[in-house]
Order: structure tokens, then sequence, then C-alpha cells
């Protein structure tokens, strides 16, 4: 299987990160995997310099967790999937309703996460003239 290794310098929680490919590099699983959180073993000369990979069997990105020096030369690397990543196309397919974002909302639809306002709003229904 392809395996691609990234440098992101993107934020965790952003689509279409902005990575940089360090290199390619073939593998196999030779025991039964976590597809969400897979423990890879690698061989690299260096000190790795990927936070970020894709393992094309899977189709799926995931971020670099953790890195464990196992022997000379021989890596452990702990990896989480990238779900935004991952699925970003059926993402931002999706319409959605939304009922509440932090700068426009509804004041009188009931939200069990909204703080509640203390203050009065009045309305003036008919003016009184004197």
């Amino acid at each position: 299987m392809k395996i691609t290794l990234y440098q992101n310098v993107s934020e965790r929680n952003q689509m279409d990160k902005t990575l940089t490919k360090v290199k390619d590099i073939d593998g196999k699983f030779k025991q039964s995997t976590n597809i969400m959180s897979p423990v890879l073993v690698l061989s690299y000369a260096t000190l790795p310099d990927f936070n970020y990979i894709y393992i094309e069997e899977l189709a799926r990105y995931y971020f670099v967790d953790s890195i464990t020096s196992i022997n000379d030369g021989l890596w452990q690397i702990n990896c989480s999937e990238d779900v935004l990543e991952t699925y970003k196309k059926g993402i931002k397919k999706l319409d959605a309703y939304v009922l509440r974002n932090e700068h426009m909302y509804n004041k009188k639809l009931i939200d069990k996460q909204m703080v509640p306002n203390c203050n009065k709003e009045y309305f003036l229904i008919n003016k009184v003239i004197d």
C-alpha cells in the first residue's frame, strides 16, 4: 500500500489543509489495525520530518500524534484520523438548516446551549397621545 508523508502547517480544524509532500513510501499491514487510529512502524533513516499522512488503501488522512524511536532508524508512528480532510468532498456538498451561529441567531428559537439574556425587550404597540 502507498503511504504519503506530508508536512502540515494548517490548523487541525481547518478543511483544505496546506500540505507539503515529504515522501511516498510503500508498506503493508502485518496485523490487525484500527483504521481510525493506526499505529505504523516505519524504517526512516533520519528523525521523521512529517506530521501528517495519507494512506491510499484506506483513502484516509491522518494526523501524526506521536513518534517513538524503537531502534536505530525504526520509528513507531501513532496516528489519528483527520475526518474533515478525509470526508471534505461530502461535507462541502451538504445542505443544512443552521439554527444558530456565533454571529447571527433568532432570539425567539429555543436554544438550550445559548446563555440566557436577563435584559427585557419592550415593544411599542400604540403610541399614547396626550
